[in-house]
């Protein structure tokens, strides 16, 4: 099949409506033939009308170019600063590669460049960036409209090991050093001493035992201090020389071409969003585009806190979190049903691919490059080229309601990293609860369970750092202003304590009559929230009910999506009363309906089969 034939294949067959890309072989970024291929392919996707993203590195975590980064330049490589107790000195800088995400991912072990130190950063896109414009030019440039960047991370994290079934069919390019003993580490960069003593005007040399342990308050006031300053690195030394690069090149380029977007490693985990960026929300505000990777398409998988990867509502809330608070809209997320076919189940079904991106939807996400199959032949005859379609057909009904719409969301849940950055004790067996104290525990707990409690009551929630919430404006209307938006309460998980000027700021809210819900010991999440009921909800409750509120141009919408197993049978309250319009992604129909009153509420039928959705658009 010839380039252009793939091209309306895919369009045509299989509904797509765009390609994440890059140059391939064996010989990355170095082979004519190659870039020959693939401006051919990208010139024949865009003669048929589809979307173009650029992939910004052969597999994964992006920085490496291949591994063309570091060669010529082994100074480029990520560092870690290592606590070994018995021995001189105490702590010692070495490159950061084993036990780490580098040699222990799905694609291949290599070692990583430093995305703390901006030579590597520049290396990179000198690589990579330039090379794509310069090889499609900037006319055919200029029609790309993002890099997407894949889990660039700080190293010094032992995240576990891969199952050795796994493993074994892992390429390794760099060999793995395995008389190289485990160590508590934290990430490097030479000058990190100088830039803290800027930042804070003290040394940080006397307290490098405060970065690995100890409970005093000095410690953990050390602690947070560096891992604030190794946020603040992080997103000056990778994520804004990216972004400027895009931008730049943009303007120079009538202002087409790509903008940036990515996605981190491990969203799921708050504790492991110290190590790996020090701190999520600030490394996603970085990109123009922030995402996503959800490989699970288990429709219920968003309402499940108790499993590793599972806790779903924290990957889709920090990106569309993200976007909300600094003013964007697209939000990406690689989407697939990769934990189910690695487990050895059934490839996903429609219904299930579809649920499982419809609840994303309803919290903001708008953008999805995917990672399902197209067919499956006669293993699965219910996975093909026309499963595809309808897929993308629903996903394109719903983004042409929802997709220039705005989310309307009026409560913050606090984002505790401020508290994660105090607590965070490096281990040089892998991480997890059971290697830190119990407060981390406690918090990570208390904040899972908010998010997840607000999710499954139907109540639309922003994320939001003590970074972001410094920036917040009290209104005379008793609401928190920041950017475009405003909100009239805060959740705050059990156990933080809030910097000095949140903590003022916190009272203040108080004062002007800002509802702030403050978990404790003495009562349940669930009764915790219900100050937050609003006028808009379904009767009766169901917790399997993901929703989203938006508006545009004077409309009300109402995204609803049934992760359950059950049917739903019931009311949702609207504030506008009048005709509406139903919708049904799944089968493009629309009806007409019209608001009754029921308890002095306006309110709407609602009837949703398992793992269907509705949209509810005022007339």
């Amino acid at each position: 099949m010839d380039l252009s034939n793939q091209a309306s294949y895919l369009r045509d067959s299989c509904g797509l409506g765009g390609v994440v890309c890059n140059v391939g072989g064996e010989n990355y970024l170095n082979s004519d033939d190659e870039w020959s291929q693939f401006v051919k392919g990208v010139r024949s996707v865009r003669e048929n009308n589809l979307r173009v993203w650029i992939y910004d590195e052969t597999g994964y975590p992006s920085l490496s170019a291949g591994g063309g980064v570091l060669q010529g330049h082994p100074d480029f490589e990520s560092l870690e600063m290592v606590y070994d107790k018995g021995s001189t000195p105490l702590f010692y800088k070495r490159p950061s590669y084993e036990f780490t995400h580098a040699c222990n991912n799905f694609f291949e072990a290599r070692r990583y460049p430093n995305p703390l130190d901006p030579r590597a950063t520049g290396r990179f896109i000198n690589l990579t960036h330039e090379a794509y414009l310069e090889h499609l030019g900037p006319e055919l440039y200029g029609e790309v409209e993002a890099f997407f960047t894949d889990e660039p991370s700080l190293l010094a994290v032992n995240l576990g090991q891969l199952s050795e079934d796994v493993r074994n069919g892992v390429k390794v390019r760099d060999s793995i050093d395995t008389s190289k003993r485990p160590l508590a580490a934290i990430p490097w960069v030479e000058g990190l001493s100088e830039k803290y003593r800027a930042k804070y005007n003290e040394d940080l040399t006397p307290h490098l035992q405060s970065l690995f342990e100890g409970a005093s308050p000095e410690d953990k006031e050390i602690r947070q201090k560096y891992w604030s300053l190794i946020g603040d690195i992080f997103a000056a030394a990778y994520h804004e020389p990216i972004q400027n690069w895009c931008n730049t090149t943009r303007l120079a380029n009538q202002n087409n071409g790509p903008v940036s977007s990515g996605h981190g490693l491990r969203e799921e985990s708050l504790l492991m969003h110290v190590p790996l960026e020090g701190n999520k929300l600030q490394a996603l505000a970085g990109l123009d585009i922030p995402g996503l990777d959800y490989l699970n398409s288990d429709p219920k998988s968003w309402t499940n806190i108790e499993e590793e990867f599972l806790g779903g509502w924290q990957a889709a809330v920090l990106p569309t979190s993200v976007a909300q608070l600094t003013g964007k809209r697209l939000v990406l997320c690689e989407m697939g049903d990769f934990l189910q076919t690695l487990s050895g189940e059934d490839p996903a079904t429609l219904q299930e691919m579809q649920s499982s991106t419809a609840w994303q939807m309803a919290w903001g996400v708008t953008e999805f490059a995917l990672y399902y199959r197209i067919s499956y032949g006669e293993e699965f005859p219910f996975r093909s080229e026309s499963t595809h379609k309808a897929y993308c057909d629903f996903v394109g009904r719903i983004n042409s309601i929802v997709r220039d719409a705005k989310p309307e969301k009026a409560t913050l849940l606090y984002y505790p990293i401020y508290d994660m950055q105090r607590e965070y004790q490096p281990t040089a067996s892998p991480a997890d609860f059971k290697t830190q104290n119990e407060k981390v525990e406690l918090i990570e707990n208390s904040f899972n369970q908010l998010g997840i409690s607000l999710s499954k009551a139907q109540i639309p929630f922003v994320l939001i750092d003590y970074l972001f919430l410094g920036k917040a404006r009290i209104t005379s209307k008793g609401t928190i202003s920041i950017g475009a938006n405003e909100y009239s309460s805060l959740a705050i998980p059990q156990g933080v304590i809030l910097p000095p000027n949140i903590e003022v700021l916190v009272e203040k809210m108080k004062v002007n009559g800002i509802k702030v819900l403050e978990a404790d010991h003495n009562q349940s999440v669930d009764e915790l929230i219900t100050g937050l009921s609003s006028l808009e909800k379904i009767v009766p409750e169901r917790n399997e009910i993901a929703y989203g509120k938006f508006s545009r141009s004077g409309h009300d919408i109402h995204l609803l999506v049934n992760s359950g197993t059950e049917v739903y049978k019931g009311q949702l309250t609207v504030l506008q009363k009048g005709n509406w319009s139903v919708m049904d992604p799944q089968t493009g129909k629309i009806a007409q309906i019209k608001s009754t009153i029921i308890n002095d509420r306006n309110a709407l039928p609602v009837d949703l089969e398992p793992n269907q959705t509705l949209i509810f658009v005022s007339n």
